[in-house]
């Protein structure tokens, strides 16, 4: 009986292992449900509204520090706003997961 509950414990922590999202995973379906690359293009190397940064350009911290800013709506331009809403209800590992999947786009 021991050995059944082991086994089976073994199969449920192996099972969620294996289908877990990596982060990365979950970026891209952030950066694609989020139509993103709208603006921002599909492998992120446009000037979004011919205003923004490339952000495919920017570094990791980067990304994350400007996406927890539009989501606190600290942008002080008008064209920004529209990231502001964009954002508006991600959470930190949202914002982390679709900075490292932009960050993989060559």
């Amino acid at each position: 009986m021991k050995k059944i509950s082991l086994s089976l414990a073994f199969l449920v922590i192996s099972s969620t292992y294996v289908f877990a999202s990596s982060p990365i995973s979950n970026g891209e379906k952030i950066y694609k449900s989020n139509q993103c690359a709208s603006c921002h293009g599909v492998n992120a190397e446009k000037h979004a509204l011919n205003s923004s940064k490339i952000i495919k350009n920017m570094s990791l911290d980067s990304l994350i520090d400007e996406l927890k800013e539009h989501r606190e709506q600290k942008s002080t331009e008008v064209l920004a706003k529209a990231m502001d809403i964009q954002v508006k209800g991600f959470t930190d590992e949202q914002i982390e997961d679709v900075s490292k999947y932009i960050k993989t786009l060559k």
